[in-house]
């Protein structure tokens, strides 16, 4: 009986897993400053994420909202890892899915996408409101980020005056509320969380309303 060969797309994956795994090892390891990715739920701090994870692909394909995609060249350390453009398609954090698990994180192969207990234990980054162009801080009433979060009252808050205040304890990053802004250029970008230290503010600028 002739011995079944694995297929050059098996090999393919196997080496680009082996060189993925390698590059990241040896980026944690150099120290080097990590590029800034909004990475999957369970991710952890991105050396860590990129030491870890072996370019599998298959949280990107379990997705059932397309919400994950594949690094391009913009840093070769980082290619082939998965992470959101949240302005597009945000983290849904797989809700109204059968099972109340996470997708990405059940079929991730590695430790590079940690579990959690529940969904609002993600933290994929922090949300930041832009109060120069916010519609709330400049005199027309919006609440569209405040509608969208998962956790309205506890991530996003509505101060006295009915204007958003995010909560960096309880924000999941998801990127909902800036999937839902209405202002062009989006007024409540989310920062991934290796770039957010205990005590930074959540918003910038100040209004004028």
């Amino acid at each position: 009986m002739k011995e079944a060969r694995p297929s050059r797309r098996t090999l393919l994956g196997v080496a680009g897993a082996l060189l993925g795994t390698g590059l990241g090892a040896w980026h944690k390891s150099a120290g080097l400053p990590a590029p800034s990715k909004l990475r999957p739920p369970g991710a952890g701090m991105e050396g860590d994420f990129l030491s870890a994870c072996i370019r599998c692909g298959l949280c990107i394909q379990v997705c059932p909202h397309d919400s994950l995609i594949s690094s391009g060249p913009d840093s070769w350390l980082s290619l082939g890892t998965p992470h959101l453009l949240a302005r597009e398609i945000p983290c849904k954090l797989c809700q109204g899915e059968e099972s109340d698990a996470l997708k990405c994180i059940e079929v991730c192969p590695t430790d590079a996408l940690k579990s959690v207990e529940w969904w609002d234990e993600v933290r994929m980054g922090v949300a930041i409101i832009d109060r120069d162009i916010c519609f709330a801080f400049n005199g027309t009433t919006c609440r569209a980020c405040w509608h969208a979060c998962p956790l309205p009252g506890q991530a996003i808050k509505l101060n006295a005056w009915m204007r958003p205040v995010v909560d960096a304890e309880y924000c999941l990053g998801c990127g909902m509320c800036t999937h839902a802004c209405l202002t062009g250029k989006t007024s409540i970008p989310i920062i991934p969380m290796q770039d957010f230290k205990p005590g930074d503010p959540t918003h910038i600028g100040e209004g004028t309303a």
